[in-house]
């Protein structure tokens, strides 16, 4: 199959709420990097005015080769399943993981050993799985998520963030911004840095802004409350900015002391637009940031406040690490991660369902039948525990009779042997998801908490 005749469901669940999240702005990206290929996509898998969807019947996304899903939510993992009832593959892409969900929200760090069984389990039901980092990728390795996972980065909008400087001088007037100003963009978590970055402030005497929403109600978090109900007399919370040029032409030092990311979309635009950056030194942003060259990396509020005193006192320092800064960026421009994801879909899409088979030699499932005919051979598996956590139960009702098997819906067999068409003439399939509904329905609500886990 060529990429040009591929089609592609991108479905952000919770797509409303997130839209000013990490991941929103993440999905943004990859819509917009494969505006730019011969993909066709779709975000919608119901279309209005569609046919009665009551189960099994419906179909979501009936013209598309694959479905792309961009969090774990519940109905993100009930169309992983449909997409497999009708011979579909699936990825799923990890932007929270349960390292990063801890400290975003009240009682988050709590819920995370939880999330992450959950995670593990959902994400083990896709058939690849990307995430922006190798930090990631070991981590989902960890878990163990059972399912190829591919390093893919979240890119950075440049076209977005083109003509910022125009709105410095009415940015600063606004916040009452004078001489070097330290500044975040994004959401204001504890997982952030927001103590690290108020104990700073409050040695320092230079203007500290975060440029971001903020919770207030009872799913805030202790540190947050505390911190924006009282901040320091040198430190300003603007909450949600129209345009968020302005926070990163207003700023002149990008502080953002994080905990803990997948890689940090902010970080990679402060960058691209030429700012001098302090970040944490932490595993993920090895592999892409070098101390000294286009960023500082501290580990200790002393660190980071001597960091910040070292570029207030010095714009040649912040002009030079801020011009290798947008080098860095530059590398992941939308237009190189358009192509990657293309490619990765055309791959993924062509081994399916044989090559997908072959890459771990794993062949099992065989049903008896009663009808003395030759039994259906040669089921794929990729993993035997990772497929029966997606096929837990299926009934195959025949004309003869119903039959319980753990074999997948999905009939594409290798070398010949029943295809989907000739299994799907004769047998009619239908998945219970009761177990998997029941997995999810304690930890759905959750979700709708989610502002800014990538």
């Amino acid at each position: 199959m060529s990429i040009m005749s591929i089609q592609v469901l991108n479905y952000l669940e919770f797509e409303s709420k997130l839209q000013r999240s990490g991941i929103g702005t993440a999905a943004r990206h990859q819509r917009e990097a494969l505006a730019e290929t011969d993909i066709s996509v779709t975000t919608r898998p119901w279309q209005p005015g569609s046919p009665d969807t009551r189960w099994p019947q419906f179909q979501p996304a009936p013209g598309a080769d694959l479905f792309h899903l961009n969090i774990a939510g519940p109905h993100s993992v009930a169309l992983a399943s449909l997409a497999h009832r009708s011979n579909r593959p699936v990825i799923m892409h990890a932007h929270v993981t349960k390292e990063d969900f801890s400290e975003s929200f009240r009682g988050s760090t709590s819920f995370a050993p939880v999330v992450g069984k959950y995670l593990r389990w959902a994400y083990s039901k896709a058939d690849m799985v990307l995430c922006p980092s190798s930090y990631t990728k070991s981590t989902l390795e960890s878990y163990p998520v059972e399912a190829p996972i591919k390093i893919i980065s979240n890119g950075v909008d440049l076209d977005a963030l083109s003509g910022y400087r125009s709105l410095r001088e009415s940015y600063r007037s606004q916040y009452n911004l004078e001489g070097p100003v330290v500044f975040a963009v994004g959401n204001v978590f504890e997982r952030k840095g927001l103590t690290t970055f108020c104990n700073v402030a409050q040695k320092l005497s230079y203007d500290f802004i975060w440029f971001g929403p903020y919770d207030s109600g009872p799913q805030a978090s202790r540190s947050v409350r505390h911190w924006t109900s009282d901040p320091p007399s040198n430190v300003t919370f603007t909450g949600w900015i129209d345009d968020v040029r302005g926070g990163f032409a207003a700023g002149d030092i990008y502080l953002f002391p994080t905990k803990a990311e997948n890689q940090g979309i902010a970080v990679l635009e402060a960058m691209a637009c030429q700012k001098a950056v302090i970040i944490r030194d932490i595993p993920v942003f090895e592999e892409f940031y070098t101390d000294g060259y286009d960023c500082l990396k501290c580990s200790t509020e002393k660190e980071f406040m001597t960091a910040v005193e070292r570029l207030a006192a010095d714009k040649m320092l912040r002009d030079r690490l801020g011009s290798n800064a947008q080098s860095t960026a530059a590398k992941h421009r939308l237009e190189n991660i358009g192509m990657k994801l293309a490619n990765i879909y055309e791959r993924l899409i062509e081994q399916w369902p044989r090559q997908l088979c072959q890459e771990r030699q794993i062949q099992i499932g065989k049903t008896s039948r009663q009808d003395n005919s030759e039994p259906i051979t040669g089921f794929c598996k990729n993993d035997v525990q990772w497929r029966r956590h997606r096929f837990p139960h299926l009934l195959i009702h025949t004309s003869q009779q119903w039959t319980a098997s753990h074999i997948p819906f999905r009939c594409g067999m290798i070398d010949g042997v029943t295809t989907t068409e000739q299994c799907t003439s004769s047998i009619h399939t239908q998945v219970s998801m009761k177990r998997d509904l029941m997995n999810i329905l304690s930890v759905a609500f959750h979700f709708h908490y989610m502002t800014d886990l990538d």
